[in-house]
């Protein structure tokens, strides 16, 4: 087959989302190029996703030129989910280059691609995404906040739950929603036990946060630690949170006299 009727029908798979073909045509040596160009100038979104899709399998084929072409992708594209799909097998692809991208886009929130860099560490669970992610939450103007929301209840970080709270008072029901499905992950993770001992920091915010947190995931074990710290808080405003917190477990709380 010729270049020219591998690019015809390369472009025929791509509409048609034949992948089997996709990747037979990685041998000819326009493939890359075309489904990079494809990816950046397409007009039809779901063309993008295909021609970035098709690199990321051919990246992990290790065909040459792919993971260079998944970063100009990543780098060159606003507002398109092809970035992320650059970015996902981006993460996935083991490879050095890659890797020293996606850090240097982690490390500035200017850097276009960097919306796509996080959401991809973060649903690989890499830690380093972590802070990043939290950063982007807090920031109001991102309309698919929801999207992200969710990943933050599969780490095992109390950093996690603070951010959830404030969320919990989102005006965008979807956010509201994710957060609470995000602290009901995180509840069944070991770092619950990470949020217990927040009730006995040093700063009254971490311990009123806590309390507020404990009661909104919903586990009848906070009852216990929460009814110890009752008596021996001093300051009202986290009294006030656990004792709201109780209330939502089920348990009407007295305190002790004397």
């Amino acid at each position: 087959m010729s270049d020219g009727q591998n690019i015809r029908h390369l472009l025929i798979a791509l509409q048609r989302g034949d992948w089997g073909a996709l990747i037979d045509s990685a041998g000819h040596t326009e493939t890359v190029n075309l489904l990079q160009a494809v990816a950046l100038e397409a007009s039809d979104e779901i063309v993008r996703q295909s021609a970035a899709g098709a690199l990321g399998a051919l990246a992990e084929l290790g065909t040459p030129g792919a993971v260079a072409a998944l970063l100009a992708i990543l780098t060159g594209l606003d507002r398109s989910y092809a970035s992320d799909i650059a970015a996902f097998y981006l993460v996935g692809c083991g490879d050095v280059r890659a890797e020293a991208m996606l850090l240097k886009i982690l490390g500035s929130p200017r850097y276009k691609g960097h919306i796509s860099v996080v959401r991809a560490l973060a649903e690989a669970g890499d830690p380093r995404a972590l802070e990043p992610l939290i950063d982007v939450l807090n920031n109001s103007r991102l309309p698919t906040r929801h999207e992200l929301v969710r990943v933050l209840g599969d780490y095992d970080d109390v950093r996690v739950v603070f951010p959830l709270l404030r969320l919990l008072y989102h005006a965008d029901e979807r956010v509201k929603a994710a957060a609470r499905q995000a602290l009901a992950t995180f509840a069944d993770k070991r770092a619950y036990g990470m949020l217990i001992e927040y009730l006995t920091h040093h700063d009254f915010s971490a311990r009123r946060q806590a309390a507020i947190a404990l009661g909104v995931i919903g586990s009848k074990r906070a009852i216990r630690p929460l009814l110890r710290m009752a008596d021996a808080e001093d300051d009202p405003r986290v009294q006030q949170a656990i004792h709201d917190a109780l209330r939502k477990l089920g348990y009407e709380y007295a305190a002790h006299s004397g």
